[in-house]
């Protein structure tokens, strides 16, 4: 029986949509942005779990990177609450491109942003961290 040809792996940087890696070349748009965060990750019955405290430390476009103390893995979908001056906090919703130990105890989570779906779950945990509802205005 004949060997399989092996089907070559996608290139991810011949696809756009493909995010950047981080140890590589980080994304063209990342801005320094210095903003308190609280944070959940979704299980897989889209509920929101335990929340804890991070530190935001670039934004772009597409996505925002976060320094913690606690790591996520690669895949895990995130709800944000971004915490600003003056502000209520401005609710997000991303998924774990790349998570690393960065220093002093802190990991770095870079995230690519998606759209908050309209759940009642969310919702709620969005009212809980003193947000506003996802969604338009």
């Amino acid at each position: 029986m004949p060997a399989r040809a092996a089907r070559p792996l996608p290139d991810p940087a011949a696809d756009p949509a493909w995010p950047s890696p981080p140890s590589g070349g980080r994304r063209e748009a990342e801005h320094p942005f210095k903003a308190h965060l609280d944070l959940c990750e979704i299980d897989d019955r889209q509920r929101p779990g335990p929340t804890w405290a991070a530190r935001s430390n670039a934004l772009g476009r597409s996505g925002i990177v976060v320094h913690s103390r606690r790591m996520s893995y690669p895949g895990r979908r995130m709800l944000l609450a971004v915490h600003l001056i003056d502000a209520q906090p401005t609710p997000l919703m991303g998924e774990v491109v790349a998570c690393e130990y960065h220093a002093d105890g802190l990991y770095r989570i870079d995230l690519t942003l998606l759209p908050v779906p309209d759940l009642e779950s969310f919702a709620a945990w969005f009212a809980a961290a003193g947000g506003r509802r996802p969604g338009p205005a």
